[in-house]
């Protein structure tokens, strides 16, 4: 079997996907090909330096084969490939420091900077810049640097399967490349106030062995098992950082170079006490050792590379961290009936410590390191389906409450915040342990289908996200706000719910007639944590996507589809740029404005 998915949208995208089965050797074996090409012009029009920015310019590729040569015996290898030549996500300037909540104008504002960037006059003013912005709305910026963003991953995964009775053997091994070059305009104006080229070439290894099977007449469901992962540069790792460019001050290089190392052994059961039918009791645990090293080294000239293999010697300073903690699952599950599933559970969660950036001034002494960060939450949740006559429905429901501890945190002191006028030992990034946190919430989905061909369907998400505590150097309380306790969590909206509605109308020949409409509403969003700093915030917004498809016209294995997404038009900021005093100007990423598209899918040979 083989098909072929084609869709044009606005700005010119164009999709083409296909893929194929062919099987081999009398089912001993099958080959499975599949590939994307994606194709659009920027929607954020760039009148400063490069091109247009968010536009898409990637290929995909992925190939599969199945082996099975003996019975009980599965090998499956895949292997992807993907690579984008874009010039990136726009950053649109939003705000500046100080503001109403915030003291202090970063880097832009001290003495020596003022000439260059708060000079008062178009071209060299960073207020300025911001009220050009601001009348150009969204969907124009002006870049100082030629964006870009290319990507290239690629990688190969084996599973291999050997089922003895009643027992399996499982090997899943991986391999992975990453290679990346990004240039992006940070600050969001024409002035060289915040600009950043990166370059990551990283591999990665794993294997995971397991041993599976059932006992107790199927009343236990076991697995135990290893698992291997080890991370490396395979070239420069590195950026150069522009910040407040004037004369006599232009960029540093950095590279870095990170090595990562985890082991793991685990086991789960799921066992079903035979007195009750239906109740189960799940457990899994998991102790995990993790070791990360490295070596990073800061020059003023970006001519020539040191490479991961010669930076010790270089100059580098070098750096690691060990870490182990055992996680785990505990669960009661009750499927009562055919229409109602219960269940509780208990997990905890580890996040591996960690080292910064090596070289640091003595300023940062203490934060040469940072610990793990760890977090143990409960849940609980009904999932049900129901009947009445004609009617169908769905209703599930599950609420949570989590507590962290030692949460990791990244700060971005900004050049010379350490005041020593050296920028080779200025971190780009901090990550610290402040925080000890508690999250609950609720999360409810239901559908209805009235009649037979139309379902209603919603969900909604209550989150309240606290601080309980905040335990940071005095020193870092600017960038943090003036009682971080008070903090908000970014990214986490009070409440987010949806619909959508579905009508499907069999047309005889013709094919099926499938209407589909969903909203989606979300209430105000922090991109920054400071509760009254104005520069990293979303107001409640709506979003509406309509689609029409007609599938299997006249029975050819045909689909054509015609949609528009962001019906209203709406703008809202989809994440956070760079929102940090350290740098006087502030950045937000934007939605993707409407946009009109056709689909053409194509199935042929057997289904």
């Amino acid at each position: 079997m083989a098909r072929v998915s084609e869709t044009a949208r606005s700005f010119r995208e164009r999709t083409l996907e296909g893929a194929v089965n062919v099987p081999l050797a009398d089912s001993v074996a099958a080959v499975r090909l599949s590939g994307q090409l994606t194709r659009r012009d920027g929607y954020t029009k760039n009148i400063g330096v490069g091109g247009d920015l968010d536009d898409r310019h990637n290929d995909a590729f992925r190939a599969s084969l199945l082996l099975e040569p003996l019975a009980g015996l599965k090998n499956v290898t895949v292997f992807d490939y993907y690579r984008a030549r874009e010039n990136g996500t726009g950053l649109v300037n939003n705000g500046v420091y100080p503001n109403p909540a915030v003291a202090g104008g970063g880097n832009a504002r001290s003495a020596v900077n003022r000439p260059y960037f708060d000079c008062g006059v178009a071209g060299c003013d960073v207020d300025i810049a911001l009220a050009q912005q601001n009348a150009r709305g969204p969907r124009v910026v002006e870049t100082s640097i030629a964006p870009r963003s290319n990507r290239t991953f690629w990688g190969v995964a084996n599973t291999t399967t050997l089922e003895v009775g009643d027992v399996t053997f499982k090997n899943i091994f991986g391999y992975r490349r990453t290679e990346l070059s990004t240039a992006r305009d940070m600050d969001g104006t024409g002035l060289r106030l915040n600009d950043g080229i990166t370059e990551t070439n990283v591999e990665q290894f794993s294997d995971e062995f397991q041993i599976l099977g059932t006992s107790f007449n199927n009343s236990l469901d076991w697995i135990v098992g290893a698992f291997y992962l080890k991370s490396k540069p395979t070239g420069v790792n590195g950026g150069v950082t522009y910040s407040a460019v004037r004369p006599g001050s232009t960029f540093t290089f950095n590279e870095n170079y990170n090595s990562s190392e985890s082991k793991a052994l685990f086991g789960q059961i799921g066992y079903a006490f035979p007195f009750l039918e239906g109740l189960k009791f799940n457990a899994g645990f998991r102790y995990t050792w993790d070791e990360s090293s490295g070596c990073s080294v800061a020059r003023l000239e970006t001519l020539s590379r040191v490479g991961p293999d010669a930076c010790s010697t270089s100059g580098g300073r070098t750096g690691t961290e060990k870490s182990k903690a055992p996680t785990w699952t505990l669960g009661l599950d009750y499927q009562v009936n055919d229409d109602v599933f219960l269940y509780v559970t208990n997990r905890r969660g580890y996040r591996a410590a960690g080292y910064n950036q090596s070289g640091l001034s003595s300023y940062f002494d203490g934060f040469e390191t940072f610990e793990p960060e760890k977090v143990t939450d409960y849940e609980a949740g009904l999932k049900s389906s129901w009947r009445l006559g004609e009617m169908r429905g769905r209703f599930n429901v599950s609420a949570y409450t989590s507590k962290y501890k030692n949460i990791q945190r990244s700060i971005f002191p900004g050049a010379n915040f350490d005041g020593d006028n050296d920028p080779s030992n200025d971190p780009t990034t901090l990550i610290i342990n402040a925080a000890e946190a508690t999250i609950k919430g609720v999360e409810i989905d239901a559908s209805v289908t009235p009649v037979r061909g139309f379902t209603l369907s919603g969900f909604g998400a209550y989150t309240d996200a606290k601080y309980d505590k905040y335990d940071a150097p005095a020193a870092f309380v600017p960038l943090l706000g003036s009682n971080p306790v008070n903090n908000k969590f970014s990214y986490t909206p009070t409440w987010t719910v949806g619909a959508n509605a579905r009508y499907a109308h069999y047309l005889g020949n013709a094919g099926e007639l499938v209407l589909n409409a969903n909203w989606f509403h979300s209430t105000k969003v922090w991109y920054v944590e400071r509760p009254l700093d104005t520069n990293g915030i979303q107001d409640a917004y709506d979003l509406v996507n309509v689609k029409l498809d007609l599938n299997n016209i006249e029975g050819r294995g045909i689909d054509l589809g015609v949609f528009v997404r962001n019906v209203f038009d709406v703008t809202y900021a989809a994440a956070g740029g760079v929102v940090t005093p350290s740098i006087t100007s502030t950045t937000l990423v934007y939605n993707e404005p409407r946009t009109f598209g056709v689909q053409l899918r194509v199935a042929f040979g057997k289904r």
